[in-house]
């Protein structure tokens, strides 16, 4: 009996024991309490992708207060995928001299977190730190290369703080997404890591580290207002009439500049990649390939302005070649195919081991006597010309002008690149139709005659008269009355001459809004050559503003010649004029020597005519 009971007294025994090891082994792999995620300073646009490499199987705390440490005991998470083969991977990424060596446990691994990232207070090992920014990174770029499954893919910060979040270490990426049916590349913004529990939550406060960019366009005779404000750049006025819609005629250089900011999390990047990319069609514009200019203007300064001398108010030229670089892609007769880009920074060259090619870093450059660096919020600002071209479209939709800003958005990689959404500005020309006509009935339509276009009215001193080209139909023949403005020749020199050899009408395209002068230098057969020049207004009604872009509906709507009605038409970007005659012939002008010898003639004539006259009376009267 007393061998029964001892059997029984032992083998309750190691049941006891079993069941103490069980408890405790359970206790010491419990799972711990969630907690949030919670992220501030994101936009709606900005979306988390995260993974849990560690559990956390358990944390102690020690001291009080201020002076209060935790301390976590981690597992790695196995069911993740983040397995004893991959860990090792991740962490000899970012710590390669002293790794953890095989095999790999729990135990090392929580003794290489604590020794890697030093003593935590239970704020998740400096989150925002480098070395957590690394980490992430490091274990992003396993997964996602393993294809590991992410703890949660695309949330909001607002669906992450609103969720229940396992207890672990997190690995996380922000990235700023584009907008719906655009083309423009997701943006990576930042790394996080850090600690999840239900004592201690994640709380990280991030800053948007996209870098916008604007175009303008300068407006060269409306009367735009300066100080305007474009939404993509608080707080900052766009002055000098440069906006989003202007009209030239061609062969002017139309002045265009560039905006792009210094993002916010600049100092996180050891190298920067800043590429301005501008895209225009040859036939309408081309770079004036020495016109390019390149400014920093720092964040203190709120005025884009133009001083007189061409200089940006504020700002410090920065020097071609040596901060920056402009690439013109040309064709092989060396015609431009209308793209070319303006990488800011200084050149760091191509690299064979390990290979690496060329880029321009926006991080070296400095400026000014004090040799400053560049710092958030800071703007590069570009100004250029492009010439309006013979092929310049008429009217609408105008000639467009296209530009992206391409930059590094991941700071572990100066050449993971985004761009910007494309910012487009558009140019409009117009065309000027005469319609030559009787000036007692308009239905009376002439032929015949011939012009000359001036820039000013008759008898001004230095005016200069237009020239022009005969426009061709797409097979290369000419376009009789036809005729293409392509600038002003020198005063005192001879302009093109129009002829309205085909019917009535004579046709001029390509002129800017303005004042123009007709001077009609043959009449038609059987009618009068004007002795004054004709006056010609041509108005337009455009968007001079900073939010139309290259919307030519709103852009042009309305053209006028002499402000009269119905005489134009937005569209075709074609105002109409009639332009009359009086019958009759050409009589010799006041003053001229012909006009002096018929009056001496005349003159004679009554003399003699008078004497002869008196003779006669006298004779009647004897």
């Amino acid at each position: 009996m007393k061998k029964v009971w001892k059997g029984f007294a032992a083998a309750v025994s190691a049941a006891a024991i079993a069941a103490t090891g069980f408890i405790g082994a359970t206790s010491a792999h419990a799972v711990m309490a969630p907690g949030q995620i919670n992220i501030t300073g994101a936009t709606d646009a900005d979306t988390f992708t995260g993974y849990m490499p560690f559990v956390i199987a358990s944390e102690s705390t020690t001291g009080e207060g201020d002076a209060a440490v935790t301390t976590y005991q981690y597992t790695m998470n196995a069911a993740g995928g983040f397995t004893d083969s991959v860990v090792p991977e991740i962490i000899n990424k970012v710590d390669p001299n002293s790794g953890i060596t095989s095999p790999t446990t729990d135990a090392k691994v929580s003794e290489w977190v604590k020794a890697y990232f030093g003593a935590d207070n239970g704020a998740g090992f400096a989150k925002d730190s480098t070395k957590a920014q690394s980490f992430a990174k490091a274990v992003i770029d396993v997964a996602e290369a393993k294809n590991l499954d992410p703890a949660f893919t695309n949330q909001t910060a607002a669906q992450l703080s609103a969720a229940d979040s396992p207890a672990g270490y997190y690995a996380i990426k922000q990235t700023n997404e584009p907008a719906t049916g655009t083309a423009d590349t997701t943006t990576v913004s930042r790394y996080i890591s850090g600690n999840v529990t239900a004592a201690a939550p994640l709380t990280v406060a991030i800053k948007n580290t996209t870098v916008t960019s604007v175009k303008k366009v300068q407006e060269n005779d409306s009367n735009t207002v300066d100080g305007t404000t474009d939404t993509r750049l608080p707080g900052v006025n766009i002055n000098n009439n440069f906006n989003d819609v202007a009209d030239y005629s061609i062969g002017d250089d139309v002045p265009f500049e560039f905006i792009g900011t210094v993002p916010a999390k600049f100092g996180d990047y050891d190298h920067f990649q800043y590429i301005f990319k501008d895209t225009m069609n040859p036939a309408q514009l081309q770079l004036v390939e020495d016109s390019v200019q390149v400014y920093v203007l720092p964040k203190d300064v709120t005025n884009i302005s133009w001083a007189a001398d061409g200089s940006l108010t504020g700002g410090t030229l920065l020097t071609n070649g040596t901060h920056y670089a402009v690439s013109v892609d040309k064709n092989a007769d060396d015609t431009q195919k209308g793209t070319f880009s303006i990488a800011v920074g200084t050149n760091v060259p191509a690299t064979t081991e390990p290979a690496a090619a060329a880029y321009r870093d926006l991080k070296g450059i400095t400026y000014g006597a004090d040799n400053t660096k560049l710092a958030a919020g800071d703007r590069i600002v570009v100004t250029y010309k492009a010439t309006l071209q013979q092929g310049a479209q008429i009217g609408r939709p105008g000639n467009v002008n296209t530009m992206e800003l391409e930059f590094s958005n991941n700071p572990y990689d100066v050449y993971d690149t985004a761009t910007t959404p494309k910012d487009e500005v558009v140019v409009f020309t117009y065309e000027l139709d005469a319609n030559k006509v009787d000036a007692g009935d308009h239905d009376v339509e002439l032929t015949g005659a011939e012009f000359v276009l001036w820039k000013n009215d008759k008898g001004t001193e230095n005016n200069q008269a237009a020239n022009l080209v005969q426009a061709k139909d797409t097979e290369g023949n000419a376009i009789a009355g036809s005729y293409i403005f392509t600038g002003w020749a020198p005063a005192g020199t001879a302009g093109t001459t129009l002829k309205n050899e085909n019917g009535s009408l004579f046709k001029i395209a390509g002129l800017d809004e303005g004042t123009y002068y007709l001077e009609e230098t043959k009449a038609p057969a059987g009618y009068n050559k004007p002795d004054d020049f004709f006056k010609l207004v041509l108005t337009a009604t455009t968007a001079n503003n900073q939010t139309n872009g290259s919307n030519a509906n709103t852009g042009l709507t309305d053209i006028k010649v002499n402000d009269a009605a119905d005489s134009g038409d937005a569209a075709t970007g074609v105002g109409t004029a009639a332009i009359e005659n009086n019958k009759g012939s050409n009589l010799p002008e006041t003053g001229g020597m012909g006009t002096t010898m018929l009056y001496a003639a005349g003159a004679a004539i009554v003399l003699i005519a008078g004497i002869g006259l008196a003779v006669t009376l006298r004779r009647r009267q004897a």
